[in-house]
């Protein structure tokens, strides 16, 4: 493994490399975890792939700029600044958010990806809490807002939860996330940065079909996160290119124990 980083703009970028194959593979990581999480894969694919995962803003040790969101465009530059052999077709694994900003980059680019394995992947439900503070001006400002003053919002969660809108694992992963007032903030910075991540599903099943691309959907069997039902719906329209593997566990499948099973789809 190589850890290594690029300076861009007034940003540093810090990233991780394992294998020396001819294909890329491209990994982005879940919200509050590392490039540091794909590590577990290097022992089934070194040979025959180049896996480079980029920490994404505000994670790891990359450095971005707060004054500017994080663009797919920026990202796709970045990775051929990485690496110039991915100006030709490469393959991309993303965990969790990562599988929303894969998402994106495959509407985008469709024609630069040839294989996507998605991991219990965000960007699959649309989720209107997001939406609203990320889409919209008034709902961002919103968000900062509660971010510094969260009493209102923590009344607001405590009686959904008992109305049944949550369940006890997203409350949980809710509260984890906002308790401390730095990862408040962090949470603030990071979904606003990267607010572009936003995929229109209607465009990447278009693309899957236009261009034939398999995607490997994989979930949790008892994740209450990020649910299997999300992928069933949008394999619907395009069941020939989309397979769903679900594997007995929750929402944390970058464990060594699930590593072989998942670096077979890769």
């Amino acid at each position: 493994m190589q850890k290594k980083h690029l300076i861009y703009k007034t940003s540093l970028i810090e990233y991780q490399v394992w294998g020396n194959g001819e294909n890329i593979l491209l990994a982005f990581h879940g919200y509050g975890e590392s490039a540091e999480s794909f590590w577990i894969f290097e022992p089934f694919i070194a040979a025959t792939h180049t896996l480079i995962a980029i920490n994404l803003p505000f994670h790891g040790n990359t450095k971005w700029d707060v004054l500017t969101d994080f663009s797919p465009q920026e990202l796709l530059f970045i990775i051929q600044q990485i690496n110039p052999a991915t100006t030709r077709p490469f393959s991309i694994i993303g965990y969790s958010m990562g599988g929303r900003v894969a998402l994106k980059m495959y509407e985008l680019y469709p024609a630069l990806i040839k294989k996507m394995i998605l991991v219990a992947p965000d960007g699959l439900h649309k989720n209107p809490w997001q939406f609203l503070a990320t889409q919209t001006s008034l709902g961002n400002r919103l968000f900062k807002l509660c971010m510094h003053y969260p009493q209102p919002m923590f009344l607001l969660m405590e009686l959904s939860y008992k109305l049944g809108f949550f369940n006890k694992s997203v409350y949980s992963f809710v509260k984890f996330y906002l308790t401390e007032k730095d990862a408040r903030l962090m949470l603030y910075d990071r979904w606003t940065c990267m607010r572009e991540f936003y995929p229109s599903h209607s465009a990447i099943q278009s693309n899957i079909r236009k261009y034939n691309t398999n995607i490997h959907l994989i979930f949790g069997k008892y994740d209450k996160i990020i649910l299997t039902k999300r992928g069933i719906l949008f394999q619907q329209p395009v069941t020939e290119y989309v397979t769903i593997t679900e594997i007995d566990a929750g929402h944390q499948l970058l464990k060594e124990k699930y590593a072989a099973q998942i670096a077979a789809l890769i």
